[in-house]
């Protein structure tokens, strides 16, 4: 799922959708998303970060469950939901673009 967020959201030009990046300083696999996630800012994504803890409400909007999870938003509307505990296919995908 991760890779089709990232197919998805790189088929389209950056100004159309944003991803939205739940995590927590005390979640091991959010920080190995962290750096995987600025890659993809850097291609010129809308990454932001969202810390649980201190945006509880957003959390609670997105009903997010598990961390990391992150939410491709178009439009205003969420997109495509992905929970991962790991980069590795998002990797993979940046890798051979």
């Amino acid at each position: 799922m991760l890779t089709a967020i990232l197919t998805a959201t790189l088929a389209l030009s950056a100004g159309e959708i944003e991803l939205l990046q739940f995590t927590s300083p005390h979640c091991p696999a959010c920080q190995t998303m962290t750096p995987i996630m600025k890659r993809v800012a850097e291609s010129g994504v809308v990454v932001k970060p969202i810390d649980v803890q201190s945006r509880e409400d957003l959390a609670r909007q997105f009903a997010i469950k598990s961390l990391p999870t992150t939410i491709a938003v178009r439009d205003g509307s969420a997109a495509a939901r992905l929970r991962a505990r790991t980069g590795e296919p998002i990797q993979a995908r940046l890798s051979h673009d």
